[in-house]
C-alpha cells in the first residue's frame, strides 16, 4: 500500500482550490482547516500515550470515503468535502502521520466485494477488514447529518482499529447550494414519481424478470412508516404494468426479500444472494425531506446478483403526498446506532425479511448473526413503548450454556433450538424497534451490572439502553456493536 507524500499534497491543494474553488469558499475551508486541527491535535495526544511510540510517521492513518447511498448531498459535493479534508490535514503544521491514498482503500473494498462479501458488509464491518487486509492504525469517518432547511451538520471521528474512538471534531454547519443536493432537476407531483421511476428503472436494467423489495427507508436510518409501502406498492403496480404482456403470457414476479434460516456457512446473509442469475432484481431506496423547497428527494435502485445496478431519484413536491402518509418518522435511534461496525469483529446481524425489515401484528421474527472470529453476542430489544428487554442470553440459554459465545462460520438464527424454545411474535403498538447486539472478543458476563446478565425477561430499567455501548466497551474494548431497525406495522 502507498501513502500520501510532499508532491501530492501539492496536486492535492491544487484540486481543491482549482476544480473545487467554484463550490468552496474561504469561509468553508476555514471550517474544514478547523476540524483539521482538532483532528491531528487529539490524534497525537493518543499518539503520546501509546507505550514506546515513538515515532508520529509510524501512524499510518485513512480517510473514509462518503458512501452516495447514505448521504443527503451529491457525490461530487462529497468528494468535495473528501479534498477539503484531506488537504488540510496534509497542509497541518503539526500533521506527521502516513495517509492512506483513497484508491488503495477504495481498491481493498472492491476486492473483498468481489470476492463474495456484499458492499454493504464491506462498509459496515471496514475497521474488522482493515485489520485483516491493510497496514492501517486508525480510519477517519465523517458523519453528514441534515440539520434543516439548506443546512447539513458534519463530523469527522478517528477510530482506532480496536474500534475506539481516539478524536472527534467539533460539528460544522453548511448551508447547501441547489447544485450540491442529489436531487433530480425537475419538481414532480407524487402521482407522477413512481411513473417516472419505473420506466426509468425498467428501461435501465433492461431484462426484468423479478422485483425484490427490500424496502425504502427515511434517510440512511432503516426506518419505514406507511409511506414506505405506498411507495413500493405504486413502484410494483407501475413496472407489473410495464413488464405483464398479456399476449405472451410473461409476468412480473414480485416479492419481499425474505432470508431462508439454514444454519450453514454458505447461505450467506447478503440480500444479493437471495436473487436469481438471471434477470432478478432488489429494489432498495430512501427518501430525505428537504423543508426549505417544500420537496421529498425520493431515490430507488434496482441492483442484480453481481452486483450491478441502476438508480433514479426525484424532487416529489411534498404537498401531492397524502397527508395520512407519514415522511417524517417519530423514532430516530441515531444516537443509539452511531457506532456499529466500530470493532475488529466482523459482526453480521439481520433478519429472515433483512436489515430493514416490517412485521405485521401476529407475525414471528428471526434474528439471524454471522461472525468472522468466535465471540460473545448480547442483543436487547428496545420496544415501541420504551422499555427495553434482553434476548440474549436469556433465562433458557442458561439452562443449556455456561457462556453467551457463538462460534464463527455458521448462521445463528435466534430464537432456535440452540437458544430458546420458543417464537418471538410481533405485537401491538405499531411503530419503530430496535434490535441492538454486541459481539465482544472475550466473556464479560460475570463483569456486567447484574440487570445485563441475561437471568430475566423483566424490563430492563428506564433509558438503559443509552448507556449500553459505554458499559460493554469499558469492560472490552475489542467490541463489535450492530443494530436492525424493526418497523412493526398494524
Amino acid at each position: 500500500m502507498r501513502f500520501v507524500g510532499s508532491l501530492v499534497l501539492v496536486l492535492c491543494l491544487l484540486l481543491v482550490f482549482g476544480r473545487g474553488s467554484a463550490r468552496a469558499d474561504a469561509e468553508r475551508n476555514k471550517q474544514f482547516a478547523t476540524m483539521a486541527d482538532q483532528m491531528v491535535q487529539q490524534i497525537r495526544r493518543e499518539l503520546e500515550t501509546r507505550s514506546g511510540e515513538s515515532n508520529a510517521d509510524r501512524l499510518r492513518v485513512a480517510i473514509r470515503p462518503f458512501n452516495e447511498r447514505d448521504i443527503p448531498v451529491s457525490q461530487s459535493t462529497a468528494d468535495l468535502f473528501y479534498d477539503l479534508l484531506t488537504a488540510n490535514l496534509l497542509s497541518h503544521r503539526e500533521w506527521a502521520f502516513s495517509l492512506v491514498e483513497r484508491k488503495d482503500l477504495e481498491q481493498v473494498i472492491n476486492e473483498v466485494a468481489e470476492s463474495g462479501t456484499s458492499i454493504a458488509d464491506t462498509n459496515d464491518n471496514l475497521i474488522a477488514l482493515l485489520n485483516k487486509t491493510s497496514d492501517v492504525d486508525a480510519l477517519i469517518h465523517g458523519d453528514i447529518r441534515l440539520d434543516g432547511g439548506t443546512n447539513v451538520r458534519l463530523i469527522y471521528k478517528a477510530i482506532s482499529m480496536t474500534g475506539n474512538t481516539i478524536a472527534t471534531s467539533n460539528p460544522q454547519y453548511f448551508d447547501l447550494k441547489p447544485t450540491e443536493r442529489q436531487g433530480g432537476a425537475d419538481l414532480i407531483d407524487y402521482r407522477q414519481a413512481a411513473v417516472r421511476a419505473a420506466k426509468s428503472l425498467v428501461d435501465s436494467a433492461g431484462s426484468v424478470k423479478e422485483i425484490v423489495i427490500d424496502g425504502v427507508t427515511f434517510e440512511d436510518k432503516g426506518l419505514r412508516t406507511n409511506f414506505s409501502q405506498d411507495v413500493e406498492e405504486r413502484l410494483s403496480d407501475e413496472m407489473r404494468g410495464l413488464l405483464t404482456q398479456s399476449l405472451t403470457g410473461r409476468k412480473l414476479t414480485i416479492r419481499r426479500l425474505s432470508i431462508g434460516k439454514t444454519r450453514s456457512a454458505s447461505p450467506s446473509l447478503n440480500p444479493l444472494e437471495q436473487l436469481g442469475d438471471d434477470g432478478s432484481y432488489l429494489l432498495t431506496g430512501n427518501w430525505w425531506v428537504w423543508p426549505d423547497t417544500e420537496t421529498v428527494e425520493l431515490r430507488i435502485t434496482l441492483k442484480n446478483k453481481a452486483g450491478q445496478s441502476v438508480s433514479w431519484t426525484g424532487d416529489v413536491v411534498t404537498s401531492t403526498i397524502r397527508r395520512n402518509l407519514d415522511i417524517q418518522p417519530t423514532k430516530d435511534f441515531y444516537a443509539l446506532t452511531r457506532t456499529d461496525g466500530q470493532g475488529p469483529i466482523t459482526f453480521r446481524l439481520t433478519t429472515d425479511k433483512g436489515k430493514t425489515p416490517v412485521y405485521r401484528f401476529g407475525e414471528t421474527m428471526d434474528m439471524m448473526i454471522e461472525l468472522d472470529r468466535d465471540a460473545w453476542v448480547y442483543c436487547f430489544y428496545l420496544q415501541n413503548d420504551g422499555s427495553m428487554i434482553q434476548i440474549l442470553p436469556n433465562e433458557y440459554f442458561w439452562q443449556q450454556f455456561e457462556e453467551p459465545r457463538l462460534v464463527s462460520g455458521v448462521r445463528h438464527t435466534i430464537p432456535g433450538p440452540d437458544t430458546f424454545p420458543f417464537t418471538l411474535k410481533v405485537g401491538p403498538p405499531a411503530g419503530n424497534e430496535l434490535l441492538k447486539c454486541f459481539a465482544a472478543a472475550r466473556d464479560v458476563t460475570d463483569e456486567l451490572p447484574d440487570e445485563l446478565r441475561g437471568k430475566s425477561f423483566a424490563p430492563l430499567p428506564q433509558g438503559i439502553e443509552h448507556t449500553l455501548s459505554e458499559t460493554f466497551r469499558r469492560l472490552e474494548p475489542r467490541m463489535t456493536e450492530a443494530s436492525v431497525v424493526i418497523n412493526v406495522l398494524d
